[in-house]
């Protein structure tokens, strides 16, 4: 008899739920290893170089039952850097980069980060960070930074 009044009050419960209530967020998780990019004219702390990244990363997406939707993705690997007039260092090294965004019917948010870390032909050392922050709000109005450090 307990377990059939169990049965009932759940059943009871459950139809008056909205069912948006009890669906799941859905998480997809993409992975990706040795992709190769060419990119041209990349400022690289003032001068113009021709870079090529070969990367491996993940990105994870979570869709929400109520619209909302995150997106969060780390990607790490190596670059090499030709300057675009020939004068100056070849540079080699790391390059990282993560990034993630949020929206719903309302907002939407963006963060990213790079990091390169590399060594040139002739010795020096290149170092670049920069943070990029967008906040769009329902009123559409925008908010937005980006900081960038060459060492």
């Amino acid at each position: 008899m307990k377990r059939l009044m169990t049965l009932s009050v759940l059943t009871l419960v459950l139809g008056f739920t909205p069912q948006s209530a009890l669906a799941q967020p859905v998480t997809t998780i993409e992975q990706f290893k040795d992709v190769t990019d060419i990119l041209s004219d990349v400022d690289l702390c003032g001068d113009l170089y021709d870079v090529t990244l070969i990367y491996n990363g993940v990105i994870q997406s979570t869709e929400f039952p109520d619209g909302r939707t995150e997106v969060h993705a780390t990607i790490a690997g190596s670059l090499a850097a030709e300057p675009v007039a020939g004068a100056g260092p070849t540079y080699t090294g790391r390059y990282t980069e993560v990034f993630g965004f949020r929206l719903n019917q309302a907002n939407g948010s963006f963060t990213g980060a790079i990091e390169i870390v590399a060594k040139g032909s002739d010795g020096s050392k290149l170092r670049l960070s920069s943070l990029i922050h967008i906040n769009q709000t329902a009123a559409g109005g925008e908010i937005a930074f980006e900081k960038a450090r060459c060492a």
